[in-house]
């Protein structure tokens, strides 16, 4: 027997946070960035921007790039590349869920909704084969999120398939190496009732995919080298 999904996400109601203050100790992978990238004085400086009274702010405090004169919107490389970054991800799932058996949970917004997480395993438990912006807690480590994608282990080497036919690249191989592995028909604890499996039914799991659009870093030796943020935070939800 499987536990209720509430339960099992909230840990029994010990660990379900619904303030700010009680958010204050959970984390999302997104937010591992600048830590992964030896800069978490960055995370500092904004948990202090937040706090300080902007009455008690000097007169000639700059302030956000956005609020300068003369600030021209155009020319903001990261407004560009998150704006990319967004039609690159909308292209993906409007090509997979025509192909697949899809679900779209949430949005942005949602990510800290409590019935947005427990659909998210109803959708696991069900076996749909490809969840877009799920939402997932882990009431043990705090951490909590929206990955862009949990796709059904089995149904990889098929969105593989359809990727490489044409010649493209994922996750840094031409034929999608990385993101297979093994196993890939075991089950995941929670997701099944142990009677339900026999030689037919093994169950599933899922495996968190993340659609990026980036510029290739190449290393002194001219091999492409990954980036550990994309690494972190796909580990921080295994």
């Amino acid at each position: 027997m499987v536990t209720p999904a509430g339960d099992l996400i909230t840990d029994s109601g010990a660990e379900n946070p619904n303030t700010p203050a009680e958010w204050d100790g959970w984390v999302s992978p997104s937010k591992m960035r600048n830590h992964t990238l030896g800069v978490p004085v960055c995370d500092w400086l904004e948990r202090m921007r937040d706090r300080v009274d902007p009455t008690l702010l000097p007169p000639d405090w700059v302030g956000a790039a956005t609020t300068v004169p003369g600030y021209n919107a155009t020319l903001d490389y990261t407004a560009t590349m998150f704006a990319r970054g967004n039609e690159f991800e909308q292209e993906v799932w409007d090509y997979l869920q025509s192909r697949f058996d899809c679900v779209e949970i949430a949005n942005y917004t949602e990510v800290i909704r409590l019935d947005k997480a427990i659909e998210t395993l109803d959708a696991m438990r069900a076996g749909r084969e490809i969840i877009y912006q799920g939402v997932l807690r882990d009431p043990t480590t705090r951490i909590f999120g929206s990955p862009d994608f949990l796709v059904r282990a089995d149904v990889l080497p098929r969105i593989i398939e359809l990727f490489t036919q044409n010649g493209q690249t994922l996750s840094g191989t031409p034929n999608g190496a990385n993101l297979l592995g093994d196993g890939l028909d075991e089950n995941a604890p929670e997701l099944n009732d142990p009677e339900d499996l026999n030689d037919e039914n093994t169950g599933w799991h899922y495996r968190i995919v993340d659609v990026k659009i980036s510029t290739v870093t190449i290393g002194v030796k001219g091999y492409h080298t990954e980036k550990k943020e994309y690494n972190t935070q796909l580990a921080a939800y295994t």
